[in-house]
């Protein structure tokens, strides 16, 4: 397993909270790598053009862009409620802020590696208990993850799987015999064709031979498959009925 972490403060901050992570990945059995940015606004370009991170360490009285802002920006416009983001402030009155943005904590200074390790920890066990909630796909040694309702729909084309989400796309190296094993318990993923699979809750309407998107994409949809999406519908129906009651 590996942990992707960004780290945005002050370049000298940014270096001790840097170390402290690097020590305290010599104590798991998971590799952790560190990005470091000396300005919200860097990052937040960054997250745009679709660089993934599980945690992210936020200085809130950035230069050119308050953390809380960027934490709002990172939830609301880039609709990332994926990763973990930390608050780190001199000012203790500040900790009310971690609610604005819905951040999972909140670091006073001075940094020590206590406060790092504690976090880590906490932030790592969140990690994996939303495992059961998210589908995670491996590019070279990164290991990413995407919530399954954000997902519109999988293309593989010559074992390549493109993924669609609310967020961007994206690419790695797979079956659609693997996607299928991983989505098999959540009864809104549908195979449309042989080429794809698609999250009924993004389709907008479907007629024999096509499906149409909400984003207006259009799937082709095997004939045979016709009646089959009919009943995934009712059972998908069924399934988000019984999660609002």
């Amino acid at each position: 397993m590996m942990y992707r972490i960004a780290i945005c403060d002050n370049i000298e901050v940014s270096w001790i909270i840097e170390q402290f992570i690097s020590d305290y990945a010599r104590l798991i059995p998971a590799r952790i790598e560190t990005d470091i940015y000396a300005q919200g606004e860097e990052l937040y370009q960054a997250l745009a053009e679709g660089e993934k991170y599980d945690i992210i360490f936020l200085e809130i009285q950035t230069v050119t862009l308050d953390g809380v802002r960027l934490g709002c920006r990172i939830r609301n416009e880039l609709k990332n409620h994926l990763v973990k983001l930390i608050y780190v402030s001199l000012r203790q009155d500040r900790i009310m802020d971690i609610f604005e943005a819905d951040a999972q904590d909140f670091i006073l200074k001075p940094i020590t590696e206590a406060k790092i390790d504690h976090v880590l920890q906490r932030m790592i066990d969140k990690i994996e208990e939303n495992t059961d909630e998210c589908f995670s796909y491996r590019i070279g040694s990164v290991v990413y993850r995407e919530f399954y309702r954000d997902i519109s729909y999988f293309e593989v084309r010559h074992k390549l799987v493109y993924i669609k989400t609310k967020t961007g796309d994206d690419e790695f190296y797979g079956t659609l015999k693997s996607i299928e094993e991983q989505v098999k318990d959540h009864p809104y993923f549908f195979r449309a064709s042989r080429n794809y699979i698609v999250n009924l809750r993004f389709v907008k309407e479907f007629y024999y031979g096509e499906i149409t998107m909400r984003s207006g994409e259009v799937i082709p949809l095997g004939v045979s498959n016709y009646k089959k999406l009919l009943k995934s519908l009712n059972i998908s129906l069924r399934k988000n009925k019984g999660e609002e009651g």
